[in-house]
């Protein structure tokens, strides 16, 4: 009767361990938008304790045989949770990396503490020391999977591919060396011994330990200069954007100014019967006004500022334009709205611009709304495929230091907004969609 109640219990531990490793993989990654995650967790996490429960009963050290636990989680992440491959490698290795430090470390502290061999602790022992032991280790593997969850979750979009792989390789590096100590320690009994090995431990918890916190301190690091880049860009494009609004305030100036003395002229004109004249002084003033015609009028300013500058300055170099938008435009800061429009609309006309002189040259812009968010569509003529010449949108102007942020730029402002920016091509077309969250009382 003992060996059955004895026997439930581990295999109670083993269904836990497996299911905090598929939680903390699923929490990792997220799913996807088609998945059921009462699905998974029951289909991985079952899964995961079987394997636990058969390497348990055939050898008390897996070794290389461990790598069917992350074969199975990755299994799983592959088909059923978002992410690249190497994020998720990464979030099937890295609770494995701990579970395994964390057994190793328990085991050898309670090996040491009770003067005990590992074979002793983990197999032959059965008693009040060995269920201290069990619930030790599977307390401090949750606490310390949830402050890697915290640690990893909400910055891992922002790490790189060499990112990855240098946190890879200190968890493989780390984890053949905590391997290398618990065979060591397996069958030495002698307490001189057992200190070296502890400390062996504890050195190797450190090392782990300030690993992570040099990566997290590189990674917030390139993050600020990152923002610092960005914002670089945001003052050249707001300065950018005044210039034009002072330019099309003088031409506006101009225009009126003109317009006055003109209307002088045609009156004359009319009054001495030179209708010929008065009819070809006008058209010239419709053409002239023309150049600066009002494409845009919302309830935004800088919405009307932005668009009318962009098209205008469009239209003045031959591209057809064309827009239309909702009247309300609110919940999105202005600063955030200047600088999506303002690369957005920069990035069609110069990509209108790089096509030949002879092929016809067009920009469309739409705003639409919906319940709580704008959707934002712009499309230009390009010269040819610009998504498999450059996948990435990287700039290919000369001085690649001023610019190449248009994209990065207008996918921050989407993710500062919960939304999305996707962009294709079709029928020499490029399109750009960006789809934000409206904020309420403009807050953001």
């Amino acid at each position: 009767m003992k060996d059955v109640i004895w026997t439930a219990f581990e295999l109670l531990i083993n269904v836990y361990q497996g299911f905090l490793l598929s939680y903390f993989v699923g929490a990792f990654l997220s799913f996807k938008p088609s998945v059921n995650k009462k699905l998974y967790y029951f289909s991985c996490g079952g899964l995961q304790a079987v394997l636990i429960t058969i390497l348990n009963n055939i050898t008390v050290y897996e070794g290389v045989a461990g790598a069917l636990y992350a074969a199975e989680l990755f299994t799983f992440a592959l088909f059923m949770l978002q992410g690249n491959v190497i994020k998720k490698l990464f979030a099937c290795v890295l609770p494995l990396c701990t579970v395994f430090e964390v057994k190793v470390g328990t085991i050898n502290i309670f090996a040491s503490i009770n003067r005990m061999t590992i074979p002793e602790i983990i197999v032959t022992n059965k008693g009040v020391t060995r269920i201290v032991l069990l619930l030790t280790i599977q307390t401090l593997i949750f606490f310390i999977l949830r402050i890697l969850l915290k640690l990893f979750k909400t910055d891992n979009n922002r790490l790189g591919l060499y990112d990855w792989g240098i946190i890879i390789s200190v968890m493989t590096i780390s984890m053949i060396q905590a391997g290398i100590i618990h065979y060591l320690a397996k069958y030495i009994g002698n307490d001189a011994s057992r200190i070296l090995i502890n400390i062996s431990i504890v050195m190797l918890l450190a090392f782990n330990t300030l690993i992570y916190h040099m990566i997290n301190s590189i990674r917030k690091k390139n993050d600020l200069e990152k923002k610092l880049e960005i914002v670089t860009m945001q003052e050249h494009y707001q300065k950018q954007f005044i210039e034009n609004a002072n330019l099309q305030y003088d031409s506006i100036k101009k225009i009126r100014h003109d317009l006055k003395n003109n209307y002088s002229a045609i009156s004359e004109l009319l009054k001495r019967g030179d209708i010929k004249t008065a009819i070809s002084l006008t058209n010239q003033n419709i053409d002239q006004l023309q150049q600066s015609e009002t494409y845009l009028n919302t309830s935004n300013g800088v919405v009307n500022a932005v668009v009318n500058s962009k098209l205008n300055a469009a239209s003045a170099f031959g591209i057809n334009v064309s827009c239309f938008s909702v009247y309300e435009i609110a919940g999105i800061d202005d600063i955030d709205l200047c600088n999506l429009l303002s690369n957005a609309l920069d990035n069609a006309v110069t990509a209108c611009m790089e096509t030949e002189d002879d092929t016809p040259k067009h920009i469309f812009l739409s705003i639409t709304s919906e319940e709580d968010s704008y959707s934002f569509m712009i499309k230009n003529s390009i010269r040819s495929s610009v998504i498999q010449s450059n996948p990435e949108l990287k700039t290919t102007r000369e001085k690649k230091q001023q610019h190449g942020f248009g994209i990065k730029i207008i996918k921050e402002i989407a993710e500062k907004y919960n939304g999305r920016c996707d962009y294709y091509e079709q029928n020499n077309t490029f399109c750009l969609h960006i789809i934000l969250r409206r904020i309420s009382n403009s807050s953001v």
